[in-house]
């Protein structure tokens, strides 16, 4: 309601500017109706952006702030310029503070929660592999292919969440195609020259929100992380 009823404001001016001369009036004029379209234009994009979110799946939480109310007045101001097209040169309230300043404020305020959403809903996956646990493992001769192919699906998850996507629902089956390819890196990592137990130490070791128990630091492990001179590269922290 709010974006239609500002569109539609927007459009009226316009029209009233094309009928007037280059006058100081018609300049005032032409400012408002230039504010006016960009903040419907930018409401419209946040609606799409949104719409395009909840019709994919992703959650998101939010209601513009005093939103009825300001559809109200832009239909008002619609109202009075059909009565009085000088109105905007002498508006009855402050037209920059309490209306164009606060659909800009909507505005920012709906693109970060959009971000937020996406960000939650496919950042805040359980996957990926942290910059330390890459670190530690490009020092191991016999992982760094595979811990390079990690690395570059890792950069590509960051990517995809860094910025809310046009077409949410390509980019989640991109998502999880990268989610799918990390498992499968992670699963091999390591497998073919390494003891079964170093390799699963590792995978719990490195993955996200899990760690490895203090119960599987056998001797063999331990052995294995001063060989190859890592002990000061993991720490034992409180789950």
């Amino acid at each position: 309601m709010l974006i239609e009823r500002a569109i539609r404001t927007s459009q009226h001016i316009s029209k009233i500017k094309q009928r007037e001369s280059m006058s100081a009036k018609s300049q005032t004029m032409e400012t408002r109706a230039k504010q006016f379209l960009d903040k419907a234009t930018k409401l419209n994009q946040l609606s799409e952006t949104l719409g395009s979110l909840r019709a994919a799946g992703v959650k998101v939480r939010f209601s513009p702030a005093k939103g009825e109310r300001l559809a109200k007045m832009a239909e008002s101001i619609a109202e009075q310029l059909k009565k009085d097209q000088d109105y905007l040169h002498n508006p009855t309230f402050d037209l920059k503070y309490k209306f164009l300043d606060r659909l800009q404020s909507i505005v920012s305020d709906g693109n970060s929660a959009a971000t937020r959403a996406w960000q939650t809903h496919i950042g805040g996956s359980a996957y990926g592999t942290s910059q330390e646990t890459i670190g530690i493992l490009r020092k191991i001769p016999k992982l760094r292919r595979a811990v390079d192919k990690l690395s570059e699906i890792d950069t590509k998850l960051k990517q995809l969440a860094n910025e809310v996507p046009k077409d949410p629902v390509s980019a989640i089956e991109l998502h999880n195609e990268l989610i799918d390819a990390w498992k499968l890196e992670w699963s091999r990592l390591g497998a073919d020259e390494m003891s079964t137990n170093v390799i699963n130490f590792i995978r719990q070791a490195g993955t996200f929100g899990h760690g490895a128990p203090l119960s599987v630091l056998n001797t063999e492990i331990r052995a294995w992380i001063e060989n190859h001179g890592l002990s000061d590269s993991f720490r034992i922290q409180l789950k």
